[in-house]
């Protein structure tokens, strides 16, 4: 017996089929790159290994602050003001979190967010061995 189909095993999502279309190599002028992963701000994917990754927007913004300030220490402090909703900042246990959640959508990529303790995050592309 077969197994039907449904909508979005059938054809790929609309932001998907529209990066498709976009030439092969070519990036948008403000788009960040570190590594193997790409990041066009206000964009809600990500490209790692030119393949998308789609983030929540409070992870979306973590990475796009830590990917302007690529190289610089930020603290929790300062992450947590940032993905502030209310005006109120993010504790540095959300913030950790969040991190967490990052790493884990970003997977073993050529960019690696490293936590300096009692410091804070920091975004760099991986060390060869």
């Amino acid at each position: 017996m077969q197994r039907r189909r449904t909508r979005h095993q059938q054809e790929p999502p609309r932001t998907e089929r529209a990066l498709r279309q976009q030439p092969a190599g070519e990036q948008p002028a403000d788009a960040i790159r570190i590594g193997d992963l790409q990041l066009c701000p206000g964009d809600p994917r990500v490209l790692i290994r030119e393949r998308p990754v789609f983030l929540a927007r409070q992870q979306l913004a973590l990475l796009e602050l830590l990917a302007r300030h690529e190289g610089q220490v930020l603290s929790a402090v300062a992450l947590g003001r940032h993905l502030s909703r209310s005006g109120k900042p993010l504790s540095k246990d959300a913030v950790a979190v969040q991190i967490h959640r990052l790493r884990a959508r970003l997977g073993s990529t050529a960019t690696v967010i490293r936590t300096l303790r009692g410091l804070g995050y920091l975004l760099q592309p991986a060390q060869p061995p």
